[in-house]
């Protein structure tokens, strides 16, 4: 059974100023969840298996690089001739989000 004490110490811990009526409704919730707690322990789980995951099966995919560099290349390529803004040097130019005197 949770004591008022216990309450107000752990109130203190997690640095919250709750008012006596705030108290008093805190104790009724956690009365109601630590004897919903004391059910659970209660309840026959010896014919259960323990849950480790919701899926049948874990079997993961394999991690597959699945792009040929030829590819990787032609889409750099691709997004490069279409870009609209570029420097002499084959640079991508896009707008000053920042500013120098912002930063």
């Amino acid at each position: 059974m949770l004591k008022r004490e216990d309450l107000e110490h752990l109130a203190n811990l997690a640095r919250l100023q709750l008012t006596e009526d705030e108290k008093d409704s805190l104790m009724k919730d956690l009365e109601k969840i630590l004897e919903y707690v004391s059910q659970i322990k209660e309840a026959d789980l010896k014919n259960f298996d323990p849950l480790i995951s919701i899926f049948k099966s874990t079997k993961l995919r394999e991690d597959e690089f699945r792009r040929k560099e030829h590819e990787s290349h032609e889409i750099v390529k691709s997004i490069k001739n279409n870009f609209p803004l570029k420097d002499d040097e084959g640079y991508l130019k896009v707008p000053k989000v920042i500013d120098k005197d912002q930063a």
